[in-house]
């Protein structure tokens, strides 16, 4: 959470090492909690101008985390969950309740989208969850009534009011529905996907204001939309419309992969609308709130230029160059080993007898079974979701990766076989690529 902030709040290497840098970041709140010590405490401890910066004089923990924590009342929090959902207790199972203790917004917003849309959603292949069925493609799901054949006829034109007549094929059975796609343009096509196209594309506010040293001069005012930078819930609104704000005031909080952070204010002046409610979820670029902000004398409007790092090498005890040394300093973190190395070690010669040549062979057999399944995980899917997607013009999940690592750097996947033979096997890698 603290990288992602971090990388989003486009902090240099240099403000590392800047105390007053430091403290004008929005550090989230998951961030403020391994601060205080919610996660433990690392051996040699945290650098002290990282907990300056981010506890702002709060306390730290006694002690481990757990000793001092009330313990969870799961019946307490189910009468809770059930008024907020407007649901009777006994509908939510043990898992239920553990996972809003652990995962509150996360949780509230699948719920709610379970009760929108049914518990069968999961039972739907993701690329036709995620990018809506493209037209003449059979998709089969298993749910309550049993194994359920469905086929995308045709999707209509736009019509007036913003609406498109999707014709399917449900087990045989010709069936019509009305869908809005208040975003999309005129022509055929998935809806999800004209939707997607249509979703604006600025990143939104790059980073905290910083702080004037003085007064600024107001010269006019003009309408300033302030957009989410991720893919996120809306966990909570701190203003309304009408409300006169300063320039880096907290606007609402959003929760992206259950990091919490509030969005600032860009500027000072008139909140004139508010486009999103509690437990929304927008998209990256969605607008979020409008202002009638002021415009100051020495505003820099130009765009904000993506710093490049150059590549790094480190030789003993010189400083990194990158910024890192900031968060390994002392010569405590880096002890010398005393006693025999493995230079030390004295290997006989390899006898290649017929034991050896049958070890050789049976261990030569697994590791061709096992490359036999990585390359069917690293096939992304099958040759017909490959084709879905570079149809759609995207690259593969490792291209990707490839795509943004630095040059010269070797990606170590892991788990690649995560999940495999499970799921009807359809799940490499468990659905997500993890490596280091």
């Amino acid at each position: 959470d603290i990288a992602l902030m971090l990388v989003l709040d486009n902090v240099k290497p240099a403000d590392l090492k800047d105390k007053e840098k430091l403290e004008k970041i929005r550090w989230p709140g998951s961030a403020v909690d391994m601060a205080q010590g919610g996660l433990g405490t690392p051996h040699h401890g945290f650098p002290q101008i990282m907990l300056d910066a981010i506890l702002k004089g709060k306390p730290r923990l006694p002690g481990r985390p757990g000793a001092s924590m009330e313990p969870a009342n799961f019946e307490q929090m189910r009468e809770k969950f059930a008024t907020d959902l407007k649901l009777e207790p006994s509908s939510f199972s043990e898992e239920d309740v553990i996972s809003a203790i652990l995962y509150p917004a996360v949780w509230k917003a699948f719920k709610k989208h379970q009760l929108k849309y049914s518990d069968q959603v999961p039972e739907l292949p993701t690329p036709a969850f995620t990018y809506g069925m493209e037209v003449g493609e059979e998709i089969e799901i298993s749910v309550t009534a049993g194994p359920t054949k469905i086929k995308l006829e045709s999707v209509s034109e736009l019509d007036a009011s913003k609406t498109r007549t999707l014709q399917f094929t449900l087990n045989g059975e010709s069936v019509s529905v009305k869908q809005e796609d208040p975003t999309g343009t005129t022509g055929l096509g998935s809806p999800k996907a004209a939707a997607k196209a249509a979703k604006p594309s600025s990143p939104g506010p790059a980073a905290e204001p910083a702080k004037p040293s003085g007064p600024r001069k107001v010269i006019g005012e003009e309408e300033r939309s302030v957009s989410a930078q991720l893919g996120s819930t809306v966990v909570k609104l701190l203003v309304k419309e009408g409300d006169v704000i300063k320039e880096g005031e907290p606007l609402l909080v959003l929760s992206a992969m259950k990091l919490e952070t509030e969005v600032l204010s860009p500027a000072g002046g008139t909140v004139v609308g508010v486009k999103v409610e509690a437990d929304d979820i927008v998209d990256a670029g969605d607008v979020l709130i409008t202002l009638k902000a002021e415009v100051y004398e020495d505003q820099d409007s130009g765009p904000a230029e993506a710093e490049v790092f150059p590549e790094v090498t480190r030789r003993g005890a010189e400083a990194a160059g990158d910024g890192s040394e900031v968060w390994l300093e002392g010569a405590e973190l880096a002890r010398p080993c005393h006693g025999r190395s493995v230079g030390c070690l004295t290997l006989q010669a390899v006898k290649k007898d017929e034991s050896f040549l049958a070890r050789e062979a049976h261990n030569q057999a697994l590791i061709d079974a096992l490359n036999a399944r990585l390359e069917v995980a690293y096939a992304g899917g099958g040759e017909k979701a490959v084709a879905q997607h570079r149809k759609r013009k995207k690259a593969l999940p490792r291209e990707r990766i490839q795509a943004v690592i630095d040059p010269g750097t070797e990606f170590l996947e892991l788990s690649p076989l995560a999940a495999n033979e499970m799921y009807g096997g359809s799940v490499h890698s468990a659905g997500v690529v993890t490596g280091i």
